[in-house]
């Protein structure tokens, strides 16, 4: 098989792929094959698999937490110096379809490595302390109290994607001495360097052939999964996945984008990803019930449009302004009894932004129909004022 046709049939399984990795079928094998609009039907019971299939690439993708503090898990979470748990899928996808799971086969090409550094803050104020004798005789005293810290920091990775390395310097301020002195030493970050490379990537396609043969280093497949990663989580800030992330914007803006003259900004790439899923699922469900005229696709320019309203895109958003007695809460701002009424199986969590918005989609279904039937939602209908 030469280059050309291995790179042909690597873009027919990721074209599905992508789609399907959008509303969490990580194997492709729903109710139906991918559409032409790549739109991928699940069942119920088929969400619950899928969803034990990434938790279980998730507890593998989590070893690198062994023997770390929690302190130190956040800090390697935060400069994303971890391993990502959609790197194995996406390469469980290329490789065998996910049948079966070589979690840990991968892990092991990616295995970071960690070097920590351990210093002490410090914290010293003064006071005077006055004492008298009987006679009256009386002495002030400068007292000094001191408090120590002990801190670690992150200072080099070298993880899936390339290496950090964080510098620090010992920055002291304020005034060592009384009455009122408060003087500080405290370890701040001063610089912080990021290389990427695919390097260990390639190094793991070399030793592990995929079904369709070599998946060879080349721009293409470095673009075929970094965006099957960006399908899977949005969020990784590696320059190869936020360009296939901003391409996948691109595609859900064309038809996608708020109409002509609305002029209303969009919500994050994961809060898209997250609606596109939400979306998805729905869809599914009218499927499998007999329900027709209900969500499809071109929905989710109105559904980012009304997030943006309503909670500007954050899924932790709480509306003070209590109504029958109820806070809107979450991305898109459900009332909790309505988004009880309009839930769908086990998405029950209203702090979770899929959850919230498949609830909303549900309301909107029974409310309104459709979402361009909402005051303000399109252009030239009015003041929004919520669904």
């Amino acid at each position: 098989m030469g280059p050309g046709m291995l790179l042909a049939m690597f873009g027919i399984l990721v074209a599905g792929s992508i789609f399907a990795f959008f509303i969490g079928d990580f194997t492709a094998s729903g109710n139906g094959t991918v559409s032409a609009n790549g739109q991928v039907t699940l069942s119920q019971t088929q969400q619950i698999q899928e969803h034990v299939l990434q938790k279980r690439e998730q507890i593998v993708a989590n070893q690198w937490q062994t023997g770390l503090d929690a302190s130190q898990i956040e800090q390697v979470q935060t400069q994303q110096v971890n391993v990502p748990s959609a790197l194995l899928m996406s390469i469980g996808k290329v490789v065998n379809n996910l049948q079966p799971l070589q979690a840990s086969l991968y892990y092991g090409y990616f295995t970071p490595q960690y070097t920590w550094i351990h210093e002490v803050d410090i914290k010293e104020t003064f006071h005077d302390v006055t004492t008298c004798t009987p006679k009256g005789t009386c002495k002030t005293t400068c007292v000094e109290n001191q408090q120590e810290t002990p801190v670690t920091f992150l200072s080099y990775a070298n993880t899936w994607d390339g290496t950090l390395t964080d510098t620090y310097v010992d920055v002291k301020t304020g005034y060592a001495g009384c009455p009122d002195g408060v003087w500080t030493s405290t370890w701040e970050l001063l610089s912080s360097h990021r290389t990427y490379s695919w390097s260990k990537v390639w190094n793991l396609f070399a030793h592990i052939k995929t079904q369709q043969g070599t998946f060879i280093e080349d721009s293409a497949n470095r673009d075929v999964l970094a965006g099957m990663i960006g399908a899977v989580d949005p969020s990784l800030g590696d320059p190869y996945v936020q360009h296939m992330v901003s391409g996948f914007n691109m595609v859900f803006q064309t038809g996608g984008l708020p109409p002509a003259g609305s002029n209303e900004p969009l919500p994050s790439a994961k809060v898209m990803s997250i609606l596109q899923q939400a979306i998805g699922i729905v869809m599914a469900y009218n499927t499998a019930h007999d329900i027709s005229g209900g969500v499809n696709e071109s929905w989710l320019p109105y559904l980012a449009i009304i997030v943006m309203h309503e909670s500007g895109g954050n899924p932790d958003a709480v509306d003070p302004i209590l109504v029958d007695g109820e806070h809107a809460s979450g991305l898109m701002q459900m009332l909790p009894s309505t988004f009880v009424s309009d839930h769908l199986g086990a998405y029950t969590d209203i702090w979770n932004p899929l959850d919230n918005a498949i609830s909303a989609i549900g309301h909107i279904e029974s409310a309104w129909g459709n979402p361009t039937n909402i005051p303000g939602v399109v252009a030239g209908t009015g003041v929004y004022h919520g669904y």
